[in-house]
C-alpha cells in the first residue's frame, strides 16, 4: 500500500481506515478507494468458503500490516531513519508476509487453532520463515546496497535458516487431528520463501531488463543510492553536516 509512496501520511491514515473498515464491516461498505475495493471483492470471496479461523487470521494480519506501515510512514515524515533493531522489529509486519501466510491458510483449507499457531515452536518457525523471505527480498529491492551490507544480510539469512531447521526438528505433536494441518502450514511457509525467490527472478520489478541475466548468473551490479549517506546507513540516523 505504501511501498511506492502513493500516499502521504494523512492520506495513508485515511486509506488504512477505509481498508480496515472493509474487513470489519464487509456487508455495510462500498469503498471507492481502488485498493480497498479490490480487497473488498477478494475478502467477500474468501468469506464464502473460508474457515472462521482463517478469515480472522487474515483480518488480524492485515491490521498488523496497516498499523506497521502507518508507523513507518510516521518515522519517514519525521525524518527518522530506523536503526537495525527498529527495522527488524517492524519488518515482519511491513513486509505483508503475515497476510500471505493467512491467505495460505485459506487457499489450502488449513484450519489451525490459535493455541497451536501461537505455540512457541510454530511462532518461531513462522517468524524465521518471514525474516528469511523478507530479508532476501530486501536485498533484491535494495540494489543500492554496498557489497558489505549485502554480505551482512546474507549472514543473517543463513543464521535464520539454521534457526528454522533447528526449530522445525523440535516440532511437537498436537494430536493426530492437527498434525497434518501443522505439517501443511509449515510446508506452506517454506513454499512461500521459495515462491518469493522465484517471483523475484521472473518480474522486472527488482532487476529491470537484467532479470534474465541475474537469474542465469546470480550476479547483480550494485550501486549506491546518491540520496542515502553512508553515515545514515551505518548509524540509523542522519549524518551530521
Amino acid at each position: 500500500m505504501a511501498d511506492l509512496g502513493e500516499f502521504k501520511l494523512e492520506g495513508l491514515k485515511r486509506a488504512v481506515d477505509t481498508t480496515m473498515d472493509v474487513l470489519r464491516n464487509p456487508d455495510d461498505v462500498q469503498p471507492e478507494l481502488k485498493i480497498a475495493a479490490t480487497l473488498h471483492s477478494f475478502f467477500n470471496r474468501m468469506r464464502r468458503n473460508g474457515s472462521p479461523t482463517a478469515i480472522r487470521h487474515f483480518v488480524e494480519a492485515t491490521e498488523s500490516y496497516t498499523r506497521a506501515i502507518t508507523q513507518e510512514m510516521i518515522h519517514k515524515h519525521a525524518g527518522h531513519i530506523q536503526t537495525f533493531e527498529e527495522y527488524r522489529k517492524y519488518r515482519p509486519d511491513t513486509s505483508a508476509v503475515k497476510i500471505a501466510l493467512a491467505t495460505l491458510e485459506y487457499a489450502h483449507g488449513i484450519d489451525i487453532p490459535d493455541e497451536v499457531l501461537h505455540n512457541p515452536i510454530i511462532s518461531e518457525l513462522t517468524l524465521a520463515g518471514n525474516e528469511i523471505l523478507t530479508w532476501a527480498n530486501d536485498i533484491y529491492s535494495f540494489r543500492l546496497a554496498l557489497q558489505d551490507a549485502v554480505d551482512y544480510v546474507n549472514q543473517l539469512i543463513e543464521k535464520r535458516v539454521q534457526d528454522y531447521l533447528a526449530t522445525r526438528a523440535k516440532l511437537p505433536s498436537f494430536g493426530a487431528h492437527l498434525d497434518d494441518e501443522v505439517a501443511r502450514y509449515v510446508k506452506g511457509v517454506e513454499y512461500s520463501i521459495q515462491a518469493c525467490i522465484d517471483w523475484s527472478l521472473m518480474t522486472t520489478r527488482y532487476f529491470g531488463t537484467d532479470v534474465a541475466a541475474v537469474k542465469e548468473t546470480g550476479v547483480v551490479n550494485v550501486v549506491l543510492n546518491p540520496e542515502v549517506k553512508l553515515g545514515e546507513l551505518a548509524h540509523g540516523g542522519h549524518e551530521s553536516e
